[in-house]
């Protein structure tokens, strides 16, 4: 009668959702990169075109970090192929 809890494999498993407003996700990215050039107004303009999908509750965009993190280093990635990480990879 005492299930233990299944073990999953971390390495299979999707990365935890990190919902933010598109101001909370350039805060999370400065946080991670003071350097970071990623602004509200590409993240936004992303978020508008379609191109990055976003939830809207209220007045506020909600949208997963991560999948912004994939987007830009898919898009940045492009322009500059001479670059030898993963798309997505961000640091």
């Amino acid at each position: 009668m005492n299930k233990e809890p299944t073990s999953t494999n971390k390495q299979n498993a999707a990365p935890v959702p990190l919902f933010r407003t598109i101001n909370g996700s350039v805060k999370y990215l400065r946080e991670k990169d003071p350097d970071s050039k990623i602004t509200t107004y590409m993240i936004r303009d992303a978020v508008r075109s379609g191109e990055l999908r976003s939830r809207k509750v209220g007045t506020k965009n909600i949208l997963d970090v991560n999948e912004v993190i994939a987007y830009f280093g898919g898009v940045l990635r492009s322009e500059d192929s001479d670059d030898d990480r993963k798309m997505g990879e961000f640091w």
